[in-house]
């Protein structure tokens, strides 16, 4: 309903209508992680999180590739806007009558409650216990210090180095296909060589170089940054695995909105403070790095933080540390 309101508006009013009812509706991510948490086993889910992380990256490429298509032949943005509509409809048809349902809803004893189902019901539940803390805060600092690349990278690259649209959309699309072949790949390799811990600093640490490496390197050497770029991604994966074992499986629908309802607040915070930032540094001082330095120093932040975690506090098991390098 979103893409077509959006196909059909001539106001701004129209637009911000839309836009609001697809954030009323927009609960895919955290129904997916549900529906994959009843199917997978402890060891497995941040493994086939990041083989979701990996399709949605062919998703994204694919989209790109058919709106190029669609707009050389001709097609307007409310074309376009129609086209996700018809989409978007197919998908959820083919949810309906295909996907089975992840657990017999006759067997279980979970109720709807409109208490947990609100922001304050969701905050609630995220602070009830002590061992979710510490992983909020690495949540909201994974959020942080990856969320810089996110917003800043085309009009960063374009101020400190003046690369053309095209360049620009190339090193995207590359870094877009590296993700593709090599989420998956990373987790798996990553989590059974180094364990969920040690995967979480790996990935706080290629989220500090990335930052870092945006300051001091040289146009020539932008092409290298795809890898933490793309290694930075395995972080919310993850953390997420390391909540999962603190719920029961009757609540995991409301975990994971709870943690998306987190996610969203400092997607929200960082997506205005940064651009904010950045405008204000590069013109005020002539100075574009701020915001990546700020970023870097957040993911430290985290990576110092995840150091300090008990990985036995989260997962019965915890495999022997060693000494193979991950990236």
């Amino acid at each position: 309903m979103n893409w077509f309101i959006l196909s059909t508006a001539r106001t701004s009013t129209i637009i911000i209508i839309s836009r609001i009812l697809h954030g009323f509706c927009d609960s895919n991510p955290q129904t997916i992680s549900s529906y994959l948490s009843d199917l997978t086993k402890q060891d497995d889910f941040a493994k086939k999180m990041g083989i979701l992380h990996g399709v949605g990256g062919i998703g994204m490429v694919s989209g790109l590739i058919i709106a190029f298509f669609l707009s050389w032949c001709g097609f307007t943005n409310q074309h376009m806007f129609m086209v996700s509509s018809s989409v978007s409809f197919l998908n959820g048809l083919f949810v309906y009558l295909f996907l089975p349902e992840s657990k017999e809803m006759t067997n279980s004893k979970t109720k709807f409650n409109w208490a947990r189902a609100n922001p304050a019901g969701s905050i609630k539940f995220i602070f009830k216990n002590k061992k979710f803390k510490p992983l909020i805060v690495i949540l909201i600092l994974d959020i942080i210090g990856g969320t810089c690349s996110v917003v800043l990278l085309q009009f960063y690259l374009q101020m400190k180095y003046h690369f053309s649209d095209t360049k620009i959309y190339v090193l995207l699309f590359e870094a877009s296909i590296f993700q593709i072949f090599s989420m998956a790949v990373l987790l798996k390799l990553s989590i059974k060589k180094r364990g969920n811990k040690q995967t979480l600093v790996d990935a706080f640490l290629a989220q500090a170089l990335f930052n870092f490496l945006s300051i001091v390197l040289t146009d020539g050497w932008m092409f290298f940054l795809i890898v933490p770029l793309v290694y930075q991604f395995v972080a919310f994966s993850v953390i997420q695995s390391f909540f999962r074992t603190l719920v029961p499986k009757n609540d995991q629908g409301i975990l994971f909105g709870s943690l998306q309802l987190t996610a969203n607040f400092a997607n929200a915070i960082s997506k205005y403070i940064y651009p904010v930032g950045f405008s204000y540094t590069s013109k005020r001082y002539h100075f574009p790095e701020a915001p990546f330095i700020f970023a870097t120093l957040s993911s430290i932040l985290g990576f110092i933080i995840t150091s300090k975690i008990d990985e036995k506090d989260y997962f019965k098991r915890v495999r022997k540390k060693e000494t193979l390098i991950s990236f």
